[in-house]
């Protein structure tokens, strides 16, 4: 299985890539249907580890993977993370407290 897990991870690469050329742009996120990864798999059923295995290998070509609310593959480059607004502690604890007082 970690060969096919390899070549669904280089497809995926590949085709972002492809995107990317076809657009005349660079996209930093993209999701995929469940279906698509086990067309890509060659496989008609993930087996149990497939999503484990499959982010764990995207993380190596820098990419965070996650499933979303419809149960499509979805993937963000690491690098594009940096540009996501941060809510630090100091913020929180002040909600908290003021959430606190009015329960």
């Amino acid at each position: 299985m970690k060969k096919t897990v390899k070549l669904v991870v280089k497809t995926l690469l590949a085709s972002r890539d492809d995107y990317n050329k076809d657009n005349d742009k660079e996209i930093s996120r993209f999701r995929i249907t469940r279906s698509s990864i086990k067309k890509a798999a060659d496989l008609n059923q993930l087996p149990d580890n497939f999503e484990k295995k499959l982010f764990f290998e995207m993380t190596k070509y820098g990419w965070l993977g996650f499933l979303d609310f419809d149960d499509n593959f979805v993937f963000v480059k690491n690098e594009s993370l940096k540009n996501w607004a941060r809510l630090g502690s100091t913020r929180i604890n002040k909600q908290k407290e003021e959430l606190e007082k009015n329960d």
